[in-house]
C-alpha cells in the first residue's frame, strides 16, 4: 500500500496449493489478487476503484456418496470483479454515492473418460459463464443528531450461458445449452436512530422487482434498549427471499431444470438480553425463530420430471447462550456459546427423495452445539489459545442405497490450538505462528460419506514492513 499526493493505492495477492486428503485426484489450488485505487479530486468528492480476481481448480475423486471412484474429474473456476464508487457531499447533511459493479465468472465441471476405452462410466462436461452488472445510487441524510436515513435505487442485470454434454455408458451422448437473462430493480430505505442514549432503533424496507419472478417486499426492523448500565435487551424481525439460480430453472448436463420455480422466502424474529457482570464478564441469551417457505431442493426423479422443486414449509427455532471476558481488562481470552436448536418439516411437499419427511428434523442440523475458546496473553511468550467445538448428533440421508434411508451422524468434539510468538518485542507484526487443527485426531463426518481431515499442524512466520 502507498500514497502519492491525493492518490492512495493498495495491492495484494495469494497463492494456495494442496495435495488434498484423498489417495488420488484430490489436488487443489486457489490464486487470488486484488487492487484498489482511491483519490479525492476535491474536498467534497471521493472516488474509489477496486479490482479483484481469482483462479481456482479442485480435483474431485468422489461420487455423490463420497466413494473414491474417479481419477480425473475436476472443477475450474475463474472470477473477475470490478467496482467504482463515486461519493459527493451534496450539503452539510446529505451525501450521495454512485456505484458501478461488474462480475464475470467462468467455470468448468468435467468428468471425462478415465481411459480411451472407458465405456462404462458417466462422462460429462459443463461450461458456465455468469455475468452480473450493477448500478446503484444512494443518498445518506443526517436528519437530526442521532438519526440517519439511507435511501437508494439499484439495478442489476444477470446473465448465464451454460453448455453441457453427458454420456452414460454406451448410450448416445446428450447436449444441453441455455443462454438466459433477467433483470432486477430495487428501491430501499433504512433509518437508524438514537433518540436516547439508551435506545437504538433501526428500520429498513426494500422493494425488488424481478423481470421473471415479479415483486417482493422485504423488511428488517430492530430495537436495542439499555435497562441499566449493565443490562440491555434487543429484538429484531425481518423477511427475505432468494431467487432460483439459472441452473435450477434450466437443463444442464447434470440435471433437468424447472422453469416454474418460485423464490424461497423466509421470516425470522429474535429476542435477546445482554448482561455485564463486574465490568469484566459478558453474558447473553437470544431466542430465535425462523420459517422457510418454497424451499428449493434437488429431487431424484425420472424424466421428464424436473430435478428441482419447491417444498412447502420448514421451521427452525431455538436458544443461544453466549459468554465472554472483556479482553481489554484481563490477559485471559475467554468466550463461548451454546445453542439448542429445534427444526421441523411442516409440509414436505414432494419429499425430495426422502430428505424431507413430515414432522422430521432438517438434515445436518444438530440439536445441541457449543464452542469454547480459552486463551492467555504472555508478556514474552505471545498468545496461546485452545478452541473447542462440539456438534451434537444430527440426521442425514444415506444415498448409497435405494431407496435412500435416514441415518444419524454421531456427535463429535474437536479441539484446535494456536500460538503466536512475537519475534521482536513490542512489534506484533512479526511473529512465529503455530496452529494445530483437530489436535486429538477425532474422526468425524459433517456429511455422510465425506470424512473430515484428521490432525493438521501448520507452522509459519508472519512479518510486516513500513509504518
Amino acid at each position: 500500500a502507498g500514497a502519492l499526493g491525493r492518490w492512495r493505492w493498495s495491492a495484494g495477492g495469494g497463492a494456495h496449493r494442496s495435495d488434498g486428503l484423498a489417495p488420488f485426484n484430490n489436488r487443489w489450488r486457489n490464486d487470488t489478487w486484488s487492487g484498489a485505487l482511491r483519490t479525492a479530486p476535491g474536498a467534497r468528492t471521493s472516488v474509489a476503484f477496486t479490482l479483484r480476481g481469482s483462479d481456482a481448480n479442485v480435483q474431485v475423486p468422489t461420487n455423490a456418496s463420497g466413494q473414491f471412484t474417479d481419477s480425473n474429474a475436476f472443477r475450474l473456476e475463474r472470477r473477475l470483479t470490478a467496482g467504482l464508487d463515486v461519493g459527493r457531499q451534496l450539503s452539510s447533511r446529505v451525501r450521495g454515492v454512485l456505484t458501478l459493479g461488474t462480475t464475470e465468472l467462468r467455470a468448468i465441471n468435467a468428468n471425462e473418460a478415465d481411459s480411451p476405452g472407458d465405456t462404462l462410466g458417466f462422462l460429462s462436461r459443463n461450461t458456465v459463464t455468469v455475468s452480473r452488472r450493477t448500478i446503484g445510487a444512494q443518498l445518506v441524510t443526517d436528519l437530526l443528531p442521532g438519526a440517519r436515513l439511507t435511501t437508494g435505487l439499484e439495478w442489476q442485470a444477470q446473465g448465464e450461458i451454460n453448455d453441457g454434454s453427458s454420456q452414460f455408458q454406451r448410450f448416445p451422448a446428450t447436449t444441453t445449452r441455455f443462454d438466459q437473462r433477467r433483470r432486477n430493480t430495487a428501491g430501499y430505505a433504512s433509518l437508524v436512530a438514537l433518540p436516547d442514549a439508551r435506545v437504538t432503533l433501526n428500520a429498513g424496507v426494500r422493494l425488488d422487482r424481478n423481470s421473471v419472478f415479479g415483486s417482493f417486499l422485504t423488511l428488517r426492523n430492530g430495537v436495542s434498549l439499555a435497562l441499566t448500565d449493565a443490562t440491555r435487551i434487543r429484538g429484531a424481525i425481518g423477511t427475505a427471499f432468494r431467487e432460483p439460480n439459472f441452473n435450477e430453472q434450466f437443463n444442464t448436463a447434470f440435471s433437468r431444470g424447472n422453469a416454474g420455480l418460485r423464490p424461497e422466502q423466509t421470516r425470522s424474529w429474535d429476542l435477546g438480553i445482554e448482561q455485564q457482570v463486574g465490568g469484566v464478564l459478558r453474558l447473553g441469551a437470544t431466542w430465535f425463530d425462523q420459517s422457510f417457505d418454497n424451499l428449493i431442493q434437488f429431487v431424484s426423479a425420472p424424466a421428464p420430471r424436473p430435478n428441482y422443486e419447491n417444498l412447502a414449509r420448514a421451521t427452525a427455532r431455538g436458544l443461544e447462550l453466549e459468554w465472554g471476558l472483556d479482553p481489554t481488562a484481563l490477559d485471559w481470552l475467554v468466550s463461548g456459546s451454546w445453542t439448542l436448536l429445534s427444526t421441523e418439516v411442516v409440509n414436505p411437499g414432494t419429499g425430495a427423495s426422502g430428505t424431507f419427511a413430515q414432522g422430521q428434523t432438517l438434515l445436518r442440523r444438530p440439536r445441541v452445539s457449543a464452542s469454547l475458546t480459552l486463551g492467555k496473553r504472555f508478556r514474552r511468550l505471545g498468545t496461546l489459545q485452545v478452541m473447542t467445538q462440539h456438534v451434537g448428533a444430527r440426521a442425514d440421508q444415506d444415498f448409497t442405497v435405494f431407496p435412500s434411508r435416514r441415518v444419524v451422524l454421531p456427535a463429535f468434539t474437536r479441539h484446535d490450538m494456536s500460538w503466536d510468538l512475537p519475534l521482536r518485542r513490542r512489534d506484533e507484526r512479526s511473529a512465529f505462528t503455530l496452529r494445530v487443527e483437530n489436535a486429538t485426531n477425532v474422526a468425524f463426518q459433517q456429511i455422510l460419506g465425506f470424512a473430515q481431515p484428521g490432525r493438521a499442524v501448520l507452522v509459519g512466520v508472519r512479518t510486516g514492513f513500513g509504518r
